[in-house]
């Protein structure tokens, strides 16, 4: 018996792992090149499949907050807000990611919230700044609130990022 191929494989569209989303997600997963960060949280990227292929648009990380960095002189951005954009930097700009959603698509200043996924190894980006103190859980409603409140207590016990001299 022929067995079919996904119609994603006959187009030419990556199939999505299975990445961490909300339990009612208001989208599918999708894949898209970082384009460049505007500040640890927030992040234009242009989209690489389906119908919104080649387009660009703003994101804004889903459960995080991290301090805001004044882009007309960095030097006087809130504390710990360079290296937190800078951690985000290196580790997705320039490269493609999945970013996967939870049940509100879109927040303050109607920018879609998403979850980041580095595609060559799926980094979960906002769990990773949490993890390392560049940011704090947002006042916002989301399904991972317990696990990313737990990692921000453990991140501020070990005094890393926001919670120490931010240079960890």
């Amino acid at each position: 018996m022929r067995q079919l191929l996904p119609l994603a494989l006959l187009l030419g569209c990556p199939t999505a792992p299975e990445l961490p989303q909300g339990p009612d997600p208001c989208r599918e997963p999708t894949r898209v090149n970082v384009v460049e960060f505007v500040d640890g949280d927030t992040v234009d990227v242009e989209f690489l499949d389906g119908d919104l292929a080649g387009s660009t648009d703003r994101i804004r990380l889903q459960g995080i907050d991290t301090p805001e960095v004044d882009q007309e002189d960095p030097l006087d951005s809130e504390f710990c807000a360079v290296r937190a954009w800078n951690e985000s930097i290196e580790q997705l700009q320039g490269e493609s990611a999945w970013l996967t959603f939870d049940t509100s698509c879109t927040g303050t200043f109607d920018r879609i919230l998403a979850y980041m996924f580095r595609e060559s190894d799926e980094l979960w980006l906002n769990r990773h700044l949490i993890e390392r103190g560049y940011a704090r859980v947002s006042d916002f409603e989301f399904s991972f609130r317990n696990e990313f409140e737990s990692l921000e207590a453990d991140a501020m016990s070990a005094g890393r990022g926001l919670w120490g001299p931010c240079d960890q």
